[in-house]
């Protein structure tokens, strides 16, 4: 059986960077087995690589008549959140970064210049990053008016200052864990409810600590296996290039009521989660760490594995555990 460009266009809809693999895939497969193919722009004997590099330059055009345009993206904030925000947007096929707008002017910014371009999130940082020698294509208004949707990673409140100005724009807006699930109504983490925040205007990504906690547990509760979940995190006192400033040394700071926010954020995206969380901050400047009792509705093995809970991202199961 042939695969038809018609099919193709449907399974690579939208051109996405797992789409594209997918499709290579499966051309190739096809390929490999001796089947004819009606692909555009690709030869019978194209390699895996031709194969990527014609769907990619077919999806960022048209395909069959249908246009092919790219999200224009626009981050506000370059910290912690912001940098791997942009670094993740370059990669994408079907987005275009149009640029990044902060208000410092020291190594992290500078880092940045010559990648894309750097505007000023207010008035004052526009004087400053051009007196630091940085080139600067604008004020945030002129960022938000290239741009479809605007990924807010600037610190704790004040993104919910900069909604306003965003809403004004008329761009769609993601919000960093930071602010409150209450400004802009939902909460996200891919594993757990992409579906639900198709055709929002607005939505938030939840922390680090509550991504975690959304992804082993959710995994566990599709399985039909979590009964309840207790918790104890043990965060970083700060970040790594702000020690110097603050922090804590040979002690620990809990958290001054239970349960710690982390439980209750996670509900935001998982509401019939039934989770309890106590947390402190260390003596440490690295990582945050987890530790879970669990009452499971049945007997398990580490072997059971559901959803590859074990293998997800940015966490791992001891194997003592």
């Amino acid at each position: 059986m042939s695969l038809r460009a018609e099919n193709l266009r449907i399974r690579l809809q939208p051109c996405s960077a797992p789409a594209v693999r997918i499709g290579v895939e499966g051309i190739y497969a096809q390929l490999a087995g001796g089947e004819d193919m009606d692909f555009p722009l690709v030869p019978k004997t194209a390699k895996p690589s031709g194969l990527r590099t014609a769907i990619e330059e077919t999806c960022n055009r048209t395909w069959k008549g249908i246009p092919m345009t790219k999200t224009r993206v626009a981050v506000n904030g370059y910290g912690v959140i912001g940098k791997r925000v942009a670094d993740a947007v370059l990669l994408q096929p079907d987005m275009e970064l149009i640029g990044v707008a902060d208000i410092i002017t020291d190594w992290r910014i500078r880092s940045a210049a010559g990648r894309f371009p750097l505007f000023a999130s207010t008035a004052e940082a526009r004087d400053a990053m051009g007196q630091a020698g940085l080139t600067i294509s604008g004020d945030l208004a002129d960022l938000l008016a290239q741009a479809d949707v605007v990924v807010d990673a600037t610190p704790k409140h004040v993104a919910a200052g900069n909604l306003p100005r965003y809403r004004a724009a008329g761009v769609k807006v993601v919000m960093q864990g930071g602010e409150s699930h209450d400004t802009t109504g939902h909460s996200f983490v891919a594993q757990a409810n992409y579906d639900s925040a198709l055709g929002r205007d607005m939505t938030r990504v939840v922390s680090c600590n509550t991504t975690s906690i959304v992804r082993v547990l959710g995994a566990l509760q599709d399985a039909g296996l979590l009964a309840k979940a207790r918790g104890v995190l043990i965060r970083r006192a700060t970040d790594p290039w702000e020690s110097h400033l603050g922090g804590i040394m040979n002690t620990m700071v809990p958290e001054p009521k239970i349960p710690s926010h982390q439980g209750p954020d996670a509900r935001t995206v998982l509401p019939g989660l039934d989770v309890v969380t106590i947390a402190a901050k260390g003596a440490h400047t690295q990582t945050h760490n987890h530790y879970w009792t669990l009452q499971l509705t049945r007997p398990s093995t580490r072997e059971e594995d559901p959803r590859g809970a074990s293998r997800g991202p940015a966490h791992r199961v001891h194997p003592d555990g």
